[in-house]
């Protein structure tokens, strides 16, 4: 009977313990379940405060932007007044004299301002600055704070230009590889690199559509201690395969045509080790794509006049060339006569007109095309020039020392194709292109400005740019100092050809194909035999020699640009905000 009334209590007792733990498990439990709402709450209040924060600085980015718009009207401001109501609107904005803060929202509230804002590119007045955003996004408690740098005016200076390779989207629906950016074999590149598509590496460069072995691309900085940067719109993709086996053309241009990288062939990464050689490889930068119109055929009527547009007319005689000629008129257009057999002559303005030793001018429009051949030529105000443009001896088909020593000084728009061959060409000109560019057998080399400054080549084209048989199978580059722009696309070869270029290169799409070291038309050693190439270096020999194809950025060449192409007197256009970083 005791046992029994024991095991009882015993029960009662296991009972109550059980009881007390289930209920402290579901205290526990209940604990647990309001913290973890309250930390939802919390995050989730958190994240509408980044997300406001972000919408602040959208909202006071357009908000100026429509102010600078409106100041603008229709027949826009000089150059000047534009640059006071930018620095007026900014500084109305700064932290100490307003914060703008949202007409209506649910999510919470955000107040934006500018703590400060800068020039760029070292200019004191330029028509651009750097702001600085600080943006704060308020929800229930949780307040989140964000600085943002953003680029906002009328820029004076093409993005482009800042770059030492680029590959540019112009078009609503790109096709075709638009925007992409090929890197084949052992490039060398000094300095930035955009990309507003896809790019590509691969280790081996292409010669008369042929794979040749190499090694990856190689990118290098500018300024010490600053790691390259590479700003990707799209997709980075390293190459696994050759793309195609049979060597034509077709085959190529199909290859470079393609938008779809399938993973059979293809690798696509976000790690720029994978793309560029061991310890060569750039700060990738992840970037939407920023649509820029580079005005090219809108500049013809800032050169075009003819001879009845109150111009001097100068008769260049039957040889239908200026030596040594030297004038102070305004506006100068030259003609020749013709002359029939049986009599009477007429005066014909659109002929192909020579130039030869030393010849300055302010301004100077020629009806029909025009061939510099020897000699100093200078444009004060500009050259236009009605058809094709040939500069140097084009009878020179390889490389011998028979290239015409040119200079050439000014600003030119050409109405028809250049093309440059057989010159040893010294220039500090920019020329507008309405058509195709062709540089052969040719060096380019900077005018010397004086004060240790050194002029370039600038061109802008509408059309492509084709660079090729420059230095083949020679051991030491053709250096061309110049920044080339083309609408369409651009493919240069650095395999059979040596080229050095200081300045930069930019277009739709941009292929450049490489190998390093040595390429001969003989047999030797440590060298492999590629059709229509020749003898190329094995990889070995490769790695430890110099690119046949580098392309190195042009310090001097906003300033020459700014020095050639000052801002328009009359501002009509504000460019969007551009996002530069977020913090």
């Amino acid at each position: 009977m005791k046992t029994f009334q024991n095991d009882r209590g015993y029960a009662l007792f296991t009972t109550v313990i059980v009881i007390v733990l289930f209920g402290l498990l579901s205290m526990a439990l209940l604990s647990l379940t309001i913290a973890g709402a309250k930390k939802s709450a919390i995050r989730e209040e958190a994240t509408q405060a980044h997300e406001l924060a972000d919408k602040g600085i959208d909202h006071i980015t357009q908000q100026i932007n429509a102010e600078l718009e409106n100041a603008l009207g229709t027949n826009g401001l000089s150059r000047s007044a534009f640059e006071a109501k930018l620095l007026e609107i900014l500084g109305k904005y700064l932290c100490e004299n307003m914060k703008v803060s949202p007409i209506n929202t649910e999510q919470g509230d955000y107040e934006v301002c500018i703590e400060s804002f800068t020039s760029i590119d070292g200019e004191e007045n330029s028509l651009r600055k750097l702001v600085n955003f600080y943006s704060t996004g308020i929800s229930g408690d949780q307040n989140k704070s964000v600085n943002t740098y953003v680029e906002i005016g009328s820029k004076s200076v093409p993005e482009v230009l800042k770059y030492t390779v680029g590959s540019n989207i112009r078009s609503n629906n790109p096709r075709n590889g638009e925007g992409n950016l090929l890197l084949h074999g052992g490039v060398d590149i000094h300095g930035d690199v955009r990309v507003d598509g896809h790019l590509v590496t691969y280790e081996r460069g292409v010669g008369s559509y042929r794979w040749i072995n190499s090694i990856q691309p190689r990118m290098y900085e500018i300024i010490s201690g600053v790691r390259p940067r590479i700003v990707v719109g799209k997709n980075m993709y390293r190459m696994n395969q050759n793309p195609y086996s049979g060597a034509t053309e077709s085959n190529h241009t199909k290859y470079l045509n393609n938008d779809n990288f399938s993973i059979n062939r293809y690798s696509m990464t976000t790690n720029t080790q994978d793309l560029f050689d061991d310890g060569y490889a750039p700060v990738a930068v992840k970037r939407n794509p920023q649509k820029e119109k580079i005005q090219i055929k809108e500049h013809k009527s800032n050169f075009y006049y003819n001879q009845n547009s109150g111009a001097t007319r100068v008769n260049v005689g039957t040889n239908r060339t200026f030596s040594g000629y030297t004038t102070n008129a305004q506006r100068v257009v030259p003609y020749y006569e013709s002359c029939a057999w049986f009599g009477g002559c007429t005066n014909v303005y659109n002929g192909e007109i020579i130039f030869q030793n030393t010849n300055k001018f302010k301004s100077l429009a020629l009806g029909g095309g025009g061939h510099f051949k020897r000699g100093n030529h200078s444009f004060q105000d500009g050259l236009y020039v009605g058809g094709k443009l040939k500069i140097g001896n084009l009878s020179q088909t390889d490389h011998s020392s028979n290239r015409d020593n040119i200079t050439i000084d000014g600003t030119m728009y050409v109405d028809g194709d250049l093309q440059i061959q057989g010159a040893n060409l010294t220039s500090n000109a920019m020329m507008y292109v309405d058509g195709d560019v062709e540089i052969r057998f040719s060096s380019i080399q900077g005018k010397d400005l004086g004060n240790g400054d050194t002029g370039t080549l600038i061109i802008f084209a509408t059309g492509n740019i084709f660079l090729a048989n420059n230095s083949v199978h020679q051991d030491n580059p053709t250096h061309i100092k110049g920044y080339f722009y083309s609408e369409k696309n651009m493919e240069i070869y650095g395999v059979g050809s040596n080229i050095h270029i200081d300045g930069g290169i930019a277009g739709n799409r941009v292929v450049l194909n490489a190998v390093r070291g040595r390429v001969t038309n003989g047999s030797r050693s440590n060298s492999t035999y590629v059709q229509g190439v020749g003898y190329v270096d094995n990889v070995t020999n490769q790695r430890v020699r110099n690119s046949r194809l580098t392309i190195k950025y042009d310090t001097e060449l906003i300033e020459n640009f700014l020095k050639l192409n000052p801002p328009e007197p009359v501002i009509y256009n504000v460019d969007p905000p551009e996002l530069i970083s977020r913090e």
